[in-house]
């Protein structure tokens, strides 16, 4: 009995051991798992800014050089109208001196206005007088709805996997006697 004892002892002793270094070992693992976990989000985090800054750059890209392009047909168009203002004074004068029957001024004046005669064509240009990037701001706000989704997914994957991250496991009982006294372990541990 003193043998079997003394050897008992010395098995609880090494499973002592051993289960002080599982410990160990596994603090050591849920700090490096903390401090990885961390690194991967601050990584995801700046990953995400830098979306947010090219999505940014696009849009004030796209904001300059459509105003850009808007003011110079603002410009152009209001060149055309002072032209217009312009020959449309030339013509009144011209009419004046038509029904004041002054012919040979009106003819005088008619050849100097004549190159001023070119059509300027009137540019075809739809208007979007309330367009907007509400388009852009849209595919945003899907890309966090999805990325929303996978998250709440991938939570669930993960407290699983860190639910089943265990020090300990029993093999399962393959008798009734290794049951029993499994059974009998586990009331013992349990208190």
């Amino acid at each position: 009995m003193q043998r079997k004892t003394t050897e008992r002892i010395q098995t609880r002793e090494m499973k002592w051991q051993e289960l002080r270094q599982a410990v160990e070992a596994f603090k050591t693992s849920a700090e490096e798992a903390v401090a990885e976990n961390d690194r991967l989000f601050t990584e995801l985090i700046h990953s995400l800014e830098k979306r947010q800054c090219e999505v940014k750059g696009l849009i004030f890209a796209q904001k300059e050089a459509l105003i850009k392009q808007v003011e110079d047909l603002i410009e152009n168009i209001q060149q055309q109208i002072t032209e217009l203002k312009k020959r449309h004074d030339q013509l009144q004068h011209l009419e004046q001196l038509f029904q004041e029957h002054n012919n040979i001024r009106f003819l005088e004046d008619s050849c100097s206005i004549s190159p001023l005669m070119k059509l300027i064509q009137n540019p075809v240009l739809l208007v979007h007088p309330y367009c907007s990037f509400e388009p852009a701001t849209d595919a945003v706000a899907e890309v966090m709805k999805k990325l929303n989704l996978i998250c709440q997914w991938q939570f669930i994957t993960i407290s699983e996997r860190v639910k089943n991250t265990g020090i300990v496991s029993s093999p399962l009982p393959r008798t009734r006697q290794e049951l029993l006294k499994s059974t009998i372990c586990l009331g013992l541990f349990g208190s």
